[in-house]
């Protein structure tokens, strides 16, 4: 016999209502899905805007700091200036400039499509490194027992400053040093020397006449000569008005005196090609302001010696890798030296309210040297009964200097 089967009913409806829950749960599931992935693209598409927006802002500050940076530019102009909006790639940039003392801060908004994101740049312009220590040596630094003898120290100051870790094998002083002076190790400071003076001698040259030279003579304030020489005769030189009377000589050899006279804000500069010589008694603007003369000495094999009673009072600027001041020879003024080389002061050679700025010399005081006022060298060695002070807080460094920048960025 046939035997048909039939299907329970209930068995159907039980098949279709689950079958429609799976549909609905996978919806749910699908829809979720669709949901997180349409955040995630939201989210990755804000992402992409804010860094382009990150990047737009910085481009923008990098522009501005790198004009500040550029020496030519009187960057003094864009205190409290703010540009329009200015189209970069994606998007657009916005900057304001603010300057407090040598501090310039920018602030740069970068905007795509509806995404912005700030950034800030503190550029801070140091146009003179200044002094920090009566003595600073970045390589080297050995000092003796300077208190020995009949050295009085009462009322005077003496600190020392170097980039040496206090550890470091080149780092020599004696106990009386390290128990009464103030030394700072780890300075991480670089000096930088100022701008040195393109070379403009010519082969034309102008007389010396009656051991005086005037500035009202020159109209463009500019005389050149192939030898100023004087062995028994003082020569006297003459400055009227504001504006520098520029010498420019083969060679300087000074047997008398050199007197500088001043009215105005006028100085002297003397530039030497070759030879600077400064023989028997001869002594320069021994009586004058310092900043009243200014000698730039372009030879490096020549050596620069001051000895006997030779008196030299002045800002010198020198490529001379050998200088020498001994016996009873006296530095006033300040000594630039920008070649690798020595400078000694030994015997009872003395520098007084100097500077010897020297970052790449070495320097060496010995015998019954004294100095007074602020050395700064690459190599510094201090012995026998040798005097230095001075206190750097009151000593400007004069001359013009490739400004020195520091950069720091910040989120706003």
């Amino acid at each position: 016999m046939l035997k048909i089967k039939i299907k329970n009913k209930k068995e159907n409806g039980y098949i279709l209502v689950t079958t429609l829950i799976a549909i609905v749960f996978i919806s749910i599931i699908g829809v979720s899905l669709l949901r997180v992935a349409y955040s995630d693209y939201i989210n990755t598409n804000f992402y992409i805007k804010h860094r382009q927006a990150y990047f737009v802002a910085r481009s923008g500050a990098e522009a501005v700091q790198k004009w500040i940076e550029n020496k030519d530019n009187d960057s003094s102009v864009l205190d409290g200036k703010t540009t329009g909006k200015i189209d970069l790639g994606p998007g657009t940039y916005q900057i304001t400039v603010h300057k407090n003392g040598n501090i310039y801060t920018i602030e740069s908004i970068g905007k795509v499509d509806d995404v912005e994101k700030s950034v800030g740049v503190d550029v801070e312009k140091i146009n003179n490194p200044g002094l920090q220590h009566t003595v600073f040596a970045d390589k080297i630094l050995g000092v003796g027992n300077v208190f020995k003898g009949n050295n009085d120290y009462t009322d005077k100051i003496f600190d020392i400053g170097t980039n040496l870790p206090s550890d470091s094998p080149d780092v020599n002083l004696h106990q009386e040093i390290i128990d009464n002076v103030d030394v700072e190790y780890n300075m991480g400071y670089t000096y930088t020397l100022p701008v040195w003076p393109e070379e403009d001698f010519q082969t034309t040259y102008d007389n010396l006449i009656n051991d005086t030279i005037d500035s009202l003579d020159y109209t463009d304030n500019r005389v050149d000569f192939d030898k100023i020489k004087n062995n028994n005769n003082e020569i006297t030189i003459n400055v009227d008005g504001n504006e520098d009377l520029n010498i420019y000589v083969n060679e300087l050899d000074i047997k008398d005196n050199i007197v500088v006279n001043t009215n105005g804000d006028g100085n002297v500069n003397i530039y030497v090609k070759d030879k600077l010589s400064i023989n028997s008694q001869a002594a320069i603007n021994e009586d004058g302001d310092t900043n009243d003369l200014n000698i730039y000495h372009y030879n490096k094999d020549d050596k620069i010696k001051l000895s006997a009673k030779r008196t030299l009072n002045a800002n010198l600027y020198t490529q001379s890798d050998n200088i020498d001041i001994t016996g009873q020879g006296e530095y006033y003024g300040n000594i630039f030296a920008f070649s690798e080389g020595s400078i000694k002061l030994t015997g009872n050679g003395s520098g007084k309210q100097s500077i010897i700025y020297a970052p790449k010399s070495t320097i060496e005081l010995t015998g019954n040297s004294e100095f007074s006022g602020a050395i700064v060298g690459k190599e510094l060695d201090i012995k026998g009964s040798a005097m230095v002070y001075g206190d750097p807080s009151t000593i400007t460094l004069p001359g013009e200097y490739e400004p020195q920048i520091s950069v720091t960025w910040r989120d706003i």
